[in-house]
């Protein structure tokens, strides 16, 4: 008879599961709300459930001990037909979700919260960036506010153009003045007018 004790599970499977519980619950209710949410619907679902399957194979990464390295982004080719019509974009303003499905929303709005104020779970999204990469849109479309420890760094400030007039160039020298000449008539022709009652 074996006496060994099973080992516990690793952490990160533990966090895989609940997160696959409560994102499969808010895909199911994307499904269940599409007369809401309209076109919107199908490109939601998508996020939702992709999201859901990345950070499932995350965690189990984590928890066997081979994480991949982050790689570089790459500019994707433009393979595209720039004919067809473009999918429809979701929101980015922070919790549109809630603001469009209501309380449905915000009960899965707080379970994800509850989950972000345990020690652990951000101890271990933390030791995998791309996981809590994959996490920050779903926060931001449910209005979670992210721990300190997840958040992105704050971004440089970009350099601001140069918006001084610029100088204007220096006005041209006054031509010289033109001498003024005296009159060239003679002077007995200039006779003073005098009244007429002077001369009677």
């Amino acid at each position: 008879m074996n006496n060994t004790a099973a080992q516990p599970a690793h952490p990160a499977n533990d966090l895989a599961r609940r997160l696959d519980i409560l994102l499969s619950a808010l895909a199911l209710l994307v499904a269940a709300r599409f007369r809401v949410l309209g076109v919107l619907s199908n490109p939601l679902w998508t996020r939702v459930t992709r999201a859901n399957a990345r950070l499932t194979r995350l965690l189990g990464q984590l928890a066997a001990g081979c994480l991949p390295r982050r790689r570089q982004r790459l500019p994707r080719p433009q393979s595209r037909d720039v004919t067809a019509p473009m999918p429809p974009r979701l929101p980015r303003g922070r919790a549109w979700i809630v603001r469009m499905l209501g309380y449905e929303a915000v009960g899965h709005a707080a379970q994800l919260e509850s989950l972000l104020r345990n020690p652990a779970t951000v101890a271990l999204l933390a030791a995998a960036p791309t996981a809590a990469r994959t996490l920050r849109p779903l926060c931001r479309m449910l209005g979670v506010e992210l721990p300190p420890e997840l958040q992105l760094p704050p971004r440089p400030p970009r350099p601001r153009p140069n918006r001084d007039k610029p100088a204007r160039p220096a006005a041209p020298p006054h031509p010289p003045m033109r001498p003024i000449y005296p009159s060239r008539h003679p002077r007995e022709l200039l006779i003073p007018l005098v009244p007429a009652k002077s001369i009677a």
